[in-house]
């Protein structure tokens, strides 16, 4: 994991205050333009459990008021993965119902302005990616979106679409058979493009593939398991494609140097479900001491077994798709220990993130009792941290004047297996 510039965290009175003072413009001493701060905010969020058990939603839509609550955006960008459920089967309707919902929450906070886009096209196999990307705008707020088609930057408006062709939000789904995945995976990415007062911000809504085998995950030391490395192949495929964007109507101004000490150079944020997993084997070690127990033969497990010495019986029994321990903080104890097995991220150089300072986001019980499951990990995968918000270099250097805060959100509450991670920036415009 990259920590090159560590922000330190806020108090929440503090952050309020800072809020307030957003709105007031920076007195003019008479050598330019007088400018102002737009909170902005960017939200990760696997919803596929909040489809699974409809329940679940109020609890989420009220962990997010809090944050909402806190930062006052006036953009708030809200990326979803596993739009409609964890199957491929995800009901329009409930998408439609569910994005109504959020839609007049965000109305709720003064954020009237919409532009989105969810896939829904679960017919399409070859091109259905259940991504969903929604954006929020305040209406006095000077923004504008790209239209791929008409290659020019337009005013946001209230609308979003269901599926289908997007002239604004540009979807790619990975094809089956690329990076070597058998299947038609649900994976893909969604690129928007804004202006705000002429400086560029890209918005890429990402979804990586997944684990498919604890035991697999878990059969490398020291090294990427080969699921790491399929993520890695599908993260550069995506670096490549938005840096030969073509339809990028003017010279992309994050390459230069100038704009960026000017304050103008363009921001690229990639936040979504990456997968990031722990190096399985290793991370596990970590926390019970000792080796597995494995049976003498050279093909793959059925479980690998982990006993203390003076345990009478397992502390920790991992199957390909189960995982199960004794102590429910096993993976508590010592996060920034653990953390150091997360290091899918190292491949990426030209990739940062704001400091992690929480526990793993996923996966945690889809159970809906707060007092009896909203700090429980479920049975299926080891803890890890999937759900980020990254940027390139530049822009993260630039991030590091605009009052970031980087969090999750409801770690207290029954909201699904994932827990969303949000980035909340201050940035300067002329108004």
């Amino acid at each position: 994991m990259c920590f090159d510039f560590c922000f330190p965290c806020c108090t929440k009175k503090k952050v309020k205050d800072k809020a307030k003072m957003l709105q007031e413009k920076q007195p003019d001493d008479g050598s330019g333009p007088a400018t102002e701060l737009v909170p902005m905010m960017f939200v990760t969020a696997n919803v596929g459990s909040l489809f699974e058990k409809e329940s679940l939603q109020s609890s989420w839509m009220a962990e997010l008021a809090k944050v909402l609550e806190t930062h006052h955006p006036e953009f708030l960008a809200v990326h979803m993965q596993e739009v409609g459920g964890k199957g491929s089967d995800g009901k329009r309707e409930k998408v439609e119902a569910f994005v109504e919902l959020l839609r007049k929450f965000a109305g709720n906070h003064g954020l009237t302005k919409i532009s989105g886009y969810l896939d829904t096209d679960n017919h399409e196999v070859e091109q259905y990616s259940a991504l969903g990307a929604v954006y929020f705008v305040k209406e006095s707020l000077d923004i504008e979106v790209y239209n791929y088609v008409k290659n020019s930057y337009e005013p946001v408006g209230t609308h979003y679409d269901l599926g289908g062709k997007s002239e604004i939000h540009r979807k790619v789904k990975f094809a089956k058979g690329q990076f070597g995945i058998k299947n038609h995976a649900r994976k893909g990415f969604i690129h928007t493009k804004w202006r705000v007062d002429g400086r560029v911000v890209s918005t890429v809504n990402i979804h990586l593939f997944h684990d498919d085998s604890n035991i697999v995950a878990a059969s490398t030391h020291g090294v990427s398991s080969c699921y790491a490395q399929t993520r890695a192949a599908a993260l550069q495929y995506v670096l490549n494609d938005l840096e030969s964007d073509a339809e990028i109507p003017e010279k992309r101004p994050r390459k230069d140097s100038d704009a960026l000490a000017e304050g103008t150079a363009e921001l690229l944020f990639l936040f979504g479900d990456f997968n990031f997993r722990l190096r399985v084997g290793d991370a596990l070690r970590f926390v019970c001491g000792v080796r597995p127990r494995r049976p003498p033969s050279d093909k793959e497990p059925e479980q690998l077994v982990y006993t203390k010495r003076g345990s009478k019986s397992p502390d920790l029994t991992l199957s390909k798709k189960k995982i199960t321990y004794t102590d429910p903080n096993l993976f508590l104890h010592d996060i920034p220990g653990l953390l150091k097995f997360d290091n899918e991220l190292d491949e990426f150089p030209e990739l940062k993130e704001c400091a992690v300072t929480w526990k793993p986001t996923y996966p945690f019980s889809e159970g809906e009792i707060p007092e009896k499951h909203a700090g429980l990990y479920g049975d299926k995968r080891p803890p890890a941290w999937p759900d980020r918000v990254l940027m390139d270099v530049k822009t993260f250097e630039s991030v590091a004047n605009m009052n970031p805060h980087y969090n999750t959100i409801g770690l207290d509450a029954c909201m699904g297996d994932h827990k969303p991670v949000y980035l909340s920036i201050s940035l300067p415009v002329s108004r």
